[in-house]
């Protein structure tokens, strides 16, 4: 999650030089959520419809958002994020898209008063799970109302597990990737709470209205949660 002066996320996304080392360093940009985000892509692809507008919050370099673009040619994506310095980075990384993406500077507790279009698919990827659970339930009701009839939302982020698991899915990562850049060699940045469970993102979800939300895909701490509207 990234943030600008007066909101409530962390400072850190403020500083340029930490955004700019978190992004060289950041291995999540990479392969190792590929699936996951073409995944994404896969379910939209079954609705009857191709999405012809999808807004990505907290959407940092920009990825998840390029990856729905390349798989739905005709739609324009709606970057949002709360960071000037992502900014930079998205707009260079995004620029072959040209004015098929807009940029909005917001926070995520706050897009339901960003002026935001109607969208087919609202995405989000490693920025929720700095949220309360009430301010994770605000988040995907403001999603909801968004979204027209039959669209999308798609949450991959950071879960809580239990703590024997917790231990147990370090253990594992650090065994799978013993010669890659792991997210322990990011600079640190502040949790002010536990990341939502598994079943908080669920049970958020129901309660901001969404009747079918289903976690999709799952390896250690890192899930996708998605429903249709």
């Amino acid at each position: 999650m990234t943030d600008t002066p007066g909101t409530t996320i962390p400072g850190d996304w403020r500083n340029r030089d930490f955004v700019r080392l978190w992004h060289e360093k950041d291995d999540d940009i990479g392969d190792r959520l590929a699936f996951p985000r073409s995944l994404t892509a896969a379910v939209v692809a079954t609705g009857t419809t191709e999405p012809g507008v999808i807004v990505d919050i907290g959407s940092g370099p920009g990825l998840y958002l390029s990856v729905l673009l390349d798989a739905f040619p005709k739609a324009r994506g709606v970057w949002v994020d709360a960071s000037t310095p992502m900014l930079e980075i998205a707009q260079a990384r995004l620029g072959e898209y040209g004015d098929r993406i807009s940029y909005v500077i917001a926070d995520m507790r706050e897009i339901d008063r960003a002026d935001l279009p109607e969208a087919d698919v609202v995405v989000s990827s490693r920025a929720a799970h700095h949220l309360t659970y009430a301010e994770l339930v605000a988040f995907y009701r403001a999603s909801f109302a968004l979204l027209r009839s039959g669209g999308w939302i798609a949450n991959l982020d950071h879960t809580e597990p239990p703590a024997g698991w917790d231990a147990r899915y370090k253990l594992l990562r650090k065994k799978d990737r013993p010669s890659k850049k792991r997210s322990a060699d990011l600079p640190p940045h502040r949790h002010d709470h536990p990341r939502p469970t598994v079943t908080e993102n669920l049970s958020a979800l129901h309660e901001a209205g969404f009747a079918e939300p289903e976690l999709v895909w799952k390896a250690y701490h890192t899930c996708l949660f998605m429903a249709p509207k």
